[in-house]
């Protein structure tokens, strides 16, 4: 198989290392990923490889895998979803930061993350309040105060494409537009 590998010029701290930036072996990806980057930052490396050997380096460089990622943006249309290249490190930092976000919001927009007492989240309960928080954020199925799946990821109830979208390529540009065309 093919292994195409990637290291960053200007992450060199001298001009013997240069660091493995990322790698693939699928051909679609080394496109996309050539075609959206700054390759005057980049040195190309073709290597022929055994499939046991690509498990044995894959191994020892999981977080620069590189492989196409879905980033949502905002369109003329609503949400919209851009495939590019990046590496799991890239993907995840955008992907992290979106949750963080999501579950700071969450904290302050939801009495269940306020200190309040018991017997009040009860009459909330009652009033049917977490119900109307569901019916609110447009989802499918009811839950209820003690619903283990809604306490322990608020946002999938209170944020999704009618509420608050975070924009996931504007972070990957924030974090890694130096190296895009």
């Amino acid at each position: 198989m093919t292994l195409w590998l990637y290291y960053m010029v200007s992450d060199a701290p001298t001009s013997d290392t240069i660091p493995l930036f990322g790698y693939t072996t699928k051909k679609k990806v080394k496109d996309n990923f050539e075609k959206t980057r700054n390759m005057s930052l980049f040195i190309t490396k073709k290597r022929e490889i055994t499939r046991t050997d690509y498990i044995k380096f894959q191994d020892g460089h999981q977080e620069k895998h590189l492989d196409m990622y879905s980033f949502v943006t905002g369109g003329p249309i609503g949400p919209t979803a851009i495939y590019m290249a990046a590496t799991t490190r890239e993907a995840m930092k955008v992907y992290m930061t979106d949750d963080k976000v999501l579950n700071k919001l969450a904290m302050y927009t939801n009495p269940a993350f306020i200190f309040v007492k018991e017997r009040y989240r009860k009459i909330l309960g009652n009033l049917f309040y977490y119900s109307l928080m569901h019916w609110y954020s447009n989802n499918d199925v009811f839950f209820s105060e003690t619903d283990s799946d809604y306490m322990s990821h608020p946002d999938r109830y209170l944020f999704n494409d009618r509420g608050i979208l975070i924009d996931q390529l504007g972070v990957f540009i924030m974090y890694f537009g130096n190296t895009l065309n």
